[in-house]
């Protein structure tokens, strides 16, 4: 039986196109650049959304879930999950505040960041002098930030609701590094130089008081802070209102007690007297109402200094990019990685 030529190409069909491209060295070349070029620009593409992220308000929160690092740290990879979390905490901060600036997505980062780093150089620096956040200390500067931000209730709101943090995480990112910088700052004044005329002269003015001496009369014509027109009446505050050397003296005394020592702050020698006292229910003390004298010292920002020369010994790399460099302006010599 003979076959037509219509039967001879439905027996024998033609070549199929990829088998054609196979054979074809052009269409070959052709088919690998464009694969090529369509991979670099996927790679391409993620590395920008990973670089600028508010390109894709999607991708932060899958970089989040999966841990992507934004930073290396010194020796710690800085994760978009903790800096999220960061970022959640100064959302927190800025809300108990009124008429507060609401932050655009690049600064929050920017402080999260820089948040990271300052932390990063306390611990190192803490570290290396041997200084600890012991659990008393912890416990006491809890205590303290309750007081101040309501009691217990408020505290228990603010981790619930809008940071939605357990207890352990509040302390282990906000009061140890509050707790370590407090201890690193003591430990550094211990090495400032002493200004001995200044000091010299508050002691006599102390000496003149605890002979019976008229507190407003001294705190007029000697103390350098503008509370001196008022007699160095300070009014009533509560603690978390004023530097620590000071709240500790106040907060110790009694009603019309003067503190027996002079007590030494970055801003010089204090004289301090409490004039009354606020009570809650229980009996505790809320709030104090004191004077004080203050003779100033020429004031060496020796915690700061510190900070700064470990912040510029520190690895630092930024996988992504923001407006403001996260190093400037605490070592001057940063950069977005």
């Amino acid at each position: 039986m003979e076959h037509t030529e219509t039967e001879q190409e439905v027996v024998h069909p033609a070549p199929a196109p990829a088998a054609q491209v196979k054979g074809n060295p052009f269409m070959r070349g052709m088919t690998i650049a464009i694969g090529t070029i369509l991979g670099l620009a996927i790679i391409g593409g993620g590395v920008a959304t990973f670089r600028y992220p508010d390109s894709m308000p999607v991708y932060p929160r899958i970089y989040r879930a999966i841990h992507m690092p934004a930073a290396v740290i010194g020796s710690s990879v800085y994760s978009w999950t903790l800096m999220q979390t960061h970022i959640d905490a100064l959302q927190a901060q800025l809300a108990l505040q009124q008429n507060a600036p609401t932050p655009t997505a690049d600064q929050l980062r920017v402080a999260a960041i820089r948040r990271a780093v300052i932390t990063e150089a306390v611990e190192r620096v803490a570290a290396r002098r041997g200084i600890v956040a012991t659990p008393a200390m912890m416990d006491a500067e809890y205590t303290r930030i309750v007081a101040l931000l309501g009691g217990q209730d408020k505290v228990k709101d603010i981790l619930d609701n809008k940071l939605h943090w357990s207890e352990a995480q509040y302390r282990d990112l906000i009061i140890r590094p509050s707790v370590l910088m407090n201890q690193l700052q003591a430990d550094l004044e211990k090495e400032a130089p002493v200004q001995t005329d200044v000091k010299a002269k508050a002691q006599g003015i102390l000496d003149q008081l605890k002979k019976g001496a008229d507190f407003a009369k001294l705190a007029k014509a000697n103390s350098e802070d503008a509370s001196s027109a008022q007699g160095g009446d300070l009014g009533f505050f509560a603690r978390g209102a004023m530097v620590k050397p000071f709240e500790d003296a106040a907060f110790s005394l009694k009603k019309g007690e003067l503190y027996p020592e002079l007590v030494q702050s970055q801003f010089g020698y204090h004289i301090i007297q409490v004039t009354d006292v606020k009570k809650d229910a229980s009996g505790t003390v809320i709030q104090v109402r004191a004077r004080h004298i203050l003779l100033k010292t020429q004031t060496v920002d020796l915690l700061g200094n510190t900070l700064i020369a470990e912040i510029k010994s520190m690895r630092y790399w930024q996988f992504i990019h923001t407006d403001a460099g996260v190093k400037t302006g605490l070592d001057n010599s940063g950069s977005n990685g």
